[in-house]
């Protein structure tokens, strides 16, 4: 089947080599993503998945299927299915208790598996329903960004004359980097670090809630900017001595926030959003800072007035080189042969066009990659036949939003950059959008071992 039968992915967890092959095999004919393993162990790679998704458990192992019952449940719910045989000591309703959500009787009947898999993809897909409604989040039980929205906005219209305070947002830097090197759980405790600090230093008239993964908002009542930074870096410190001494001396855990008035005018989503914005602003400080929101606001409304940054980027910064140029005379048998090792022989990507020069090397016109593909190197001998007008050109040192302007009324999807009328690189849309050195394909190409050279053939974008 080519269509997955549910978002959710299946992990089969057994020691029966042969039942999870069979289980594994027919949940995948019938367009599952299985992951099956036999081991238990607590660094098993299943226990560090980080989605939803069901879990299918034989219960014949006995004691390993009772600790990952009895484990806790995640953030992100698993549905959990026990198989269990007539003949083990195990009771049904006793799998039941410790945890399981549904019960499958060994050896598995097909139809009946994919039935309760169907129901409990159902039962994951109400619980993610309801988590996006809910005003809580389910890890630390801190309102999440929804429900923290609504209660600003539910001071706004119940206190008309509601005292003056510091919204603070705050958060972990390079989260993704955490999640990446030490894992989900890594995560988690950090960002329960941070709620438990946030808790200890907040009165119970101050408002509190996640506005993303390990990021937070704060009311504070009554609290100007000068004094909610300071509390905010006193949180900040606090989480990092806990860090410390939790991991090492030689670990820490950066935060960094930002402070505005509330209430300044604005609406309490726009009041969230534009904390959250300039959070990663003052990441681009390096982070582990605590700022007041409206400095840095004018520093970056200063910065990108003076310095846009197109200003400094120009034609030949964004463009990619020519891989070759064709005289208008055509060229010999040989050379052609040499010219065909770029692309043909390699099976590289061709460029947008290749230009044809006159004996000055100014540019005449094109020769367009659809050319090439009907009619391989045979194009090199009718470059007459196929050469076309080239009228979108722009120069080596024309600047980036003339380049955009210039790609908006372009012809074709592609500009030639010239310099003193002679053709030296191209632009697409492509290198518009992507600004940044292409990966090199490897999938395109022949065998290193058997293509030699042309292996070190970079594809074009």
């Amino acid at each position: 089947m080519t269509s997955s039968a549910t978002r959710f992915p299946v992990t089969i967890l057994s020691t029966d080599t042969t039942a999870l092959r069979e289980i594994s095999w027919t949940l995948s004919s019938f367009g599952y993503e299985v992951v099956a393993s036999s081991d238990w162990s607590d660094l098993a790679a299943w226990r560090r998945n980080a989605t939803a998704s069901l879990l299918l458990i034989d219960a014949r192992d006995g004691k390993e299927c009772r600790e990952v019952l009895c484990s806790p449940r995640t953030t992100h719910f698993i549905y959990r299915i026990a198989f269990y045989g007539t003949e083990s000591s195990t009771n049904p309703d006793q799998l039941l208790d410790l945890g399981a959500d549904d019960l499958v009787r060994f050896p598995v009947n097909i139809g009946e598996l994919l039935s309760r898999l169907k129901s409990g993809a159902r039962r994951l897909e109400f619980e993610e329903r309801f988590n996006r409604a809910s005003s809580l989040d389910p890890q630390t039980g801190i309102a999440t960004r929804s429900g923290f929205v609504r209660q600003l906005e539910r001071q706004l219209r119940t206190k008309n004359d509601a005292q003056d305070g510091a919204l603070v947002v705050m958060g972990i830097d390079a989260l993704s980097r955490l999640h990446m090197q030490k894992g989900y759980f890594a995560v988690r405790e950090a960002t329960t670090m941070l709620a438990q600090c946030l808790n200890e230093k907040l009165s119970d008239e101050d408002l509190c809630g996640i506005v993303q993964e390990g990021e937070f908002a704060v009311l504070l009542q009554g609290c100007t900017v000068s004094e909610g930074i300071e509390l905010a870096q006193d949180i900040s410190k606090q989480v990092n001595h806990k860090y410390s001494a939790s991991h090492g001396e030689n670990s820490s855990l950066s935060i960094s926030g930002v402070v505005l008035n509330w209430p300044a005018g604005d609406t309490a989503e726009d009041a969230v959003t534009r904390g959250t914005t300039a959070l990663s602003q003052v990441r681009g400080y390096g982070g582990n800072l605590i700022l007041d929101a409206n400095d840095v606001e004018q520093e970056f409304s200063t910065w990108k007035q003076k310095f846009p940054p197109y200003h400094e980027v120009y034609a030949q910064h964004v463009m990619e080189a020519l891989p070759l140029v064709l005289p208008k005379d055509g060229l010999g048998s040989g050379e052609n042969q040499s010219l065909g090792i770029y692309s043909f022989a390699s099976n590289q990507t061709l460029p947008p066009c290749v230009p044809v020069v006159d004996e000055k090397g100014q540019l005449l016109g094109a020769l367009e990659s659809d050319s090439f593909r009907q009619s391989g190197s045979d194009v090199f001998h009718t470059i007459d036949e196929h050469l076309v007008p080239v009228s979108d050109t722009v120069k080596v040192d024309m600047r980036l939003d003339e380049i955009i302007s210039s790609m908006a009324m372009a012809q074709k999807d592609y500009l030639v950059v010239v310099e003193n009328e002679k053709p030296v690189g191209y632009i697409t849309y492509d290198n518009l959008a992507a600004l940044t050195v292409d990966p090199i394909d490897e999938q395109s190409g022949l065998d290193p071992a058997e293509a030699g050279l042309n292996s070190l053939v970079v594809a074009l974008s």
